[in-house]
């Protein structure tokens, strides 16, 4: 199984504090990622530029309130205490709507291929799943 052994990165689950706000810009607005970002069919209208240039201050507000009256909430993925990406968890409180997506920082990956990223999403995904589960008590994420 991907990410099992000796050799398996330690991956963390971190609640977003106010220094990885930039990161979380920059992977959004750094324009050695637009190619990235258009080839997983990203499209960067006129209305998603506006609610992504104000995402920092909503990522500000998530910071300053309690877990469990979030709505959605943002979470950092460490690799070896080493920060390299970002899980989002929508709708928290609504099974239907619910969505978790997730973002690796290009260039935070020891080494950045296919087989590695997978190998490290293998990681993250249950590791993001034990997180939310207990921390806001879900059932189930769809």
């Amino acid at each position: 199984m991907f990410g099992q052994g000796d050799n398996a990165n330690r991956i963390g689950i971190v609640d977003l504090a106010e220094e990885d706000i930039a990161s979380i810009m920059d992977y959004w607005f750094n324009p050695d990622n637009l190619d990235f970002h258009k080839s997983r069919s990203v499209s960067f209208n006129e209305q998603s530029m506006k609610e992504l240039e104000s995402y920092d201050e909503y990522l500000r507000g998530q910071i300053a309130m309690a877990p469990q009256n979030r709505s959605s909430t943002t979470v950092i993925v460490t690799m070896d205490g080493r920060k390299i990406g970002h899980v989002l968890l929508n709708n928290i409180h609504d099974p239907e709507k619910q969505r978790m997506h997730f973002h690796l920082w290009r260039g935070r990956l020891p080494t950045q291929n296919l087989r590695s990223t997978f190998n490290t999403l293998a990681q993250i995904l249950p590791a993001a799943l034990g997180h939310f589960f207990d921390e806001y008590a879900l059932d189930t994420i769809t």
